[in-house]
C-alpha cells in the first residue's frame, strides 16, 4: 500500500485533545507479504502473513511496527436452515489474528464456505 501525503491534516488524538500534531506529512508505503494453503483439501485452509505499518506522525520516536497476522477457515456441515439458503450450503468457522508492539486484534465468525 502507499498512502500519500496530506495537507494540515491531524490525527484522530490530536483532534479530541485540540492540539495540533500533524499526520501524513510525507508518503508512505506498507509492505505486505502472505500465504494461504489447504492443510486438509477442501476442508481447513490456513494463512499467515506480515506487513509493515508505517508511521504517519514525524513526531513518533518509535517509528512504524511490524505486524505478524494467523488465521484459518475450517469446514463445518450443510444445513439450509430450514429452507432460506440454498440446498448443499456449507458453513465454515474462521479465525484470525493480528499481533504487534502495542496492538492486537483477533476475530471469530460464521459464514458459508466457498
Amino acid at each position: 500500500d502507499v498512502m500519500g501525503p496530506l495537507a494540515d491534516a491531524v490525527g484522530v488524538e490530536s483532534f479530541l485533545e485540540r492540539t495540533v500534531q500533524r499526520s501524513g506529512e510525507q508518503a508512505t508505503y506498507s509492505p505486505r507479504i502472505g500465504i494461504e494453503t489447504d492443510v486438509i483439501p477442501d476442508w481447513t485452509r490456513v494463512r499467515s502473513g506480515t506487513y509493515l505499518e508505517p508511521t504517519r506522525f514525524s513526531q513518533n520516536a518509535k517509528g512504524g511496527r511490524t505486524h505478524f497476522t494467523f488465521g484459518f477457515d475450517q469446514r463445518l456441515f450443510r444445513w439450509e436452515v430450514f429452507g432460506l439458503w440454498t440446498e448443499g450450503t456449507t458453513w465454515m468457522l474462521s479465525a484470525s489474528l493480528d499481533l504487534a508492539r502495542d496492538y492486537a486484534s483477533s476475530g471469530i465468525g460464521v459464514g458459508i464456505w466457498h
